[in-house]
């Protein structure tokens, strides 16, 4: 048998549906929720939770195979050994496979994390690794596979929870490996299904934050590839546009340094900001600081999602709801369509519009009067000089957290 948490999500039938379709035939699919009892499911209401598990049910079955739902917190321990040593007294197969998906995402700031917000995301990931880990360790598994995050190398903010989380289920494959038991922990970058195809994210990733998301085929024979290797990490994931990627941090992480300083040098696609530049060097130098302020005033009237009229080039924007989340993004946003970016801090100090966009026009003078990008034009133009912002404690103390 082959257990699965989390099977109940869109990770979770994708992964079933290709264990089964790969020779399984027997799956334990762990959840919290319990399914009504088979004589009702005729009853359920196609949409709802419910009837899409019912659902799911039926078409492993038509696929061969035969699930076992159990409703189970897997972050309670002594409920997965009472259940594991039922199955025993029973006879039933042994579990010979271990895939844990559970979790969730609830992104909060450092300074407004509580302690039921970072169990919540923390918890699934922790307590139930830990506890398969443990109440397993006596059975020969083929595989102990934990479906973790590129979050956990290459943190954003907001995802101390989710990164710390995910650093643990890392941890645990090399400490099963070098106890010589099977382990791969596999650091995904988005997927283009559940919650980032359902909230429209695909694009998001791919424009502002420079990945490309893994395709369900895709993903699934990456999975096939990589889960007889003898590794205990693997990171997975697609940088589509290393400046916009890098643009999320104050330096290149190094983890990815080197990759990307190697595709700085071999990517010499066209981009965006070129026809960006190319308009503000046929634009008289008298009118360049207008336009620019313009194209930035839409651009953070888009970030903010209020009407461009709001933004006053003599106010700053914190008092449109520009918070740490969004001055990322916005920054983001800048690189992408500019070449250029401003730091974080000067966006969270509340400086004036007018002042943002002098400082974005002092930082591309050099490049407009060049005439042409030069063969490094790929990298990000940044104006780093933080002591012209002044911080409050709070906002150093989140930006140090970042």
């Amino acid at each position: 048998a082959y257990l699965v948490t989390g099977a109940f999500g869109a990770l979770g039938r994708l992964l079933c549906r290709t264990l089964v379709r790969r020779g399984a035939r027997r799956l334990i699919l762990v959840g919290r929720t319990p399914l009504p009892a088979r004589e009702q499911w005729h009853d359920l209401a196609p949409e709802s939770p419910a009837g899409r598990n019912a659902a799911f049910l039926r078409e492993l079955e038509a696929l061969g195979a035969e699930p076992v739902p159990v409703a189970l917190d897997v972050t309670d321990e002594t409920a997965l050994a009472a259940w594991l040593a039922e199955q025993r007294r029973l006879g039933h197969p042994p579990v010979r496979g271990v895939f844990h998906l559970a979790g969730q995402v609830r992104d909060t700031l450092a300074a407004d994390m509580d302690r039921e917000t970072f169990d919540a995301v923390h918890g699934p990931k922790v307590l139930g690794a830990f506890a398969l880990h443990r109440q397993l360790a006596g059975e020969p598994l083929d595989h102990f596979v934990l479906f973790a995050s590129i979050a956990s190398l290459l943190t954003t903010a907001g995802q101390t929870n989710y990164a710390a989380g995910n650093a643990f289920l890392d941890a645990l494959a090399h400490h099963r490996r070098a106890a010589g038991l099977p382990a791969l922990s596999l650091d995904w970058g988005p997927w283009a299904t559940g919650m980032v195809e359902e909230l429209g994210l695909v694009d998001h990733y791919r424009d502002n934050r420079g990945m490309s998301s893994l395709t369900p085929e895709a993903g699934m024979a990456v999975l096939e590839r990589v889960i007889g290797q003898d590794k205990a990490q693997l990171l997975v994931a697609t940088v589509v546009d290393w400046p916009v990627f890098l643009s999320w941090y104050p330096a290149p992480p190094p983890l990815v340094a080197e990759l990307a300083a190697t595709a700085g040098r071999t990517d010499s696609s066209p981009s965006g900001r070129d026809g960006l530049l190319e308009a503000l060097r046929q634009t008289d130098e008298a009118d360049r600081p207008k336009r620019l302020a313009a194209w930035f005033t839409a651009l953070a009237a888009a970030v903010l999602k209020v009407p461009a009229e709001q933004i006053a080039p003599d106010a700053g924007l914190g008092g449109l709801g520009l918070d740490s989340l969004l001055a990322m993004e916005l920054r983001a946003r800048i690189a992408t369509e500019l070449g250029a970016t401003l730091p974080l801090v000067a966006l969270l100090s509340n400086a004036p519009v007018s002042e943002l966009t002098a400082r974005l026009h002092e930082a591309l003078a050099g490049r407009i009067d060049a005439g042409t990008a030069d063969a490094d034009s790929a990298a990000i133009v940044r104006y780093e000089d933080e002591s012209a912002y002044p911080l409050t404690q709070n906002q150093k103390a989140l930006w140090f957290l970042k």
